[in-house]
């Protein structure tokens, strides 16, 4: 991103809200540009300069405003000051509200070379590249600056091109699919409404982990919560667990990828995750050692995670848009898509019934 230069001096970053926008009295001893959100910090209304009022994204109407994810730190009365890193998603929100539909990017590996789809508007094209050497990460980085909205599928046997393009560190909503998986008939799919969720205190603090315990025990209309706080133990969770069949489990704490599985970080050590016949597993917050993770140890057939530590977010926000989605759809891949359209650095993967070993 430029930094932007007056009168010899760096222009700083802000965020406001929308009432505070229009008392130019409070504003009137700042400089730079500022992100001007909805008073309930959910929707981005646009970036302006400050000091000369201009609107900076004019593509941003009204009835076309950007739903985005502010840091909790940042919910504070005043104006702010984000980081950098945090104006940047702010700007790439913005230019998400440029476009309509999001290009549509499939590839699957086909031995050394990777076929590569592009879709929009109807318009498909094909090409093929090699995975090693950058012509992937090239391909892949041209894409993602013309288009402010890419969505990425993967298909292969095997997670490595998943974490190569993770390495490219590109600003996409990213799914995976196992190649030959299982896709079971929508019609003979169960309905998702008995969801477990698991909030775990243990280990470094994650402030946001303590909040909302009222939503997260009461959960949303049309499904049936059950929540576990606390410096969890294996055997709060393993009693949670075997509760009742579950269709949903999210887990909100630490928890690190290590070769045999999913373990999560408990107060009286590590625990790892059994095979579980769940819909979705929703792993919040912190997966560490990413890089550790193969199909054959998933204990799921389809996991939802962030692709790196997330301290400072609403996770709330995440539930209310995957199941406002799905209560509409009835379909798991569209309420995923749902949730990344808002945190692209959520990555989606599914094995199938292939996926995991009942022996794991």
């Amino acid at each position: 991103m430029r930094l932007l230069f007056a009168r010899g001096e760096v222009l700083k970053y802000h965020l406001v809200t929308e009432s505070l926008s229009f008392d130019r009295k409070a504003l009137k001893s700042l400089t730079g540009v500022a992100a001007v959100v909805s008073d309930d910090y959910r929707f981005l209304l646009r970036i302006e300069n400050i000091r000369h009022q201009k609107n900076l994204t004019p593509w941003l109407r009204r009835r076309q405003t950007v739903e985005l994810d502010i840091p909790l730190r940042l919910r504070k009365s005043g104006p702010q000051q984000p980081t950098s890193a945090e104006f940047r998603e702010l700007m790439r929100a913005a230019r998400r509200g440029a476009t309509g539909d999001a290009l549509e990017v499939r590839i699957h590996n086909a031995a050394e070379r990777a076929i590569v789809h592009t879709e929009r508007y109807g318009f498909i094209s094909a090409t093929s590249v090699k995975t090693e050497g950058g012509a992937l990460r090239s391909l892949l980085t041209g894409l993602s600056r013309r288009s402010p909205s890419l969505r990425l599928t993967l298909i292969g046997k095997n997670l490595a091109t998943l974490k190569q393009v993770l390495s490219f560190s590109l600003p996409v909503q990213l799914s995976f699919y196992r190649e030959g998986a299982d896709l079971p008939a929508q019609a003979e799919q169960r309905e998702m409404r008995e969801v477990l969720v698991l909030s775990n205190i243990s280990g470094p603090r994650l402030p946001f982990v303590e909040q909302n315990l009222d939503f997260w025990s009461r959960g949303l209309p049309g499904f049936r919560f059950r929540h576990v706080f606390g410096q969890l133990t294996k055997k709060r969770v393993e009693a949670a667990l075997h509760q009742r069949e579950w269709d949903c489990l999210i887990y909100r704490g630490h928890g690190r990828a290590r070769t045999g599985g999913i373990f999560l970080e408990l107060g009286d050590g590590l625990f790892r995750l059994p095979v579980l016949h769940l819909s979705l597993y929703m792993h919040l917050a912190c997966m560490a050692n990413f890089h550790k993770l193969e199909l054959e140890d998933l204990p799921v057939s389809r996991l939802v995670t962030p692709t790196t530590l997330l301290t400072d977010f609403d996770d709330r926000r995440v539930l209310e848009i995957f199941f406002a989605k799905y209560r509409v759809s009835g379909s798991v891949d569209l309420a995923i898509r749902a949730v990344q359209a808002q945190f692209p650095r959520f990555v989606s993967i599914f094995a199938g019934s292939a996926g995991f070993s009942s022996t794991a």
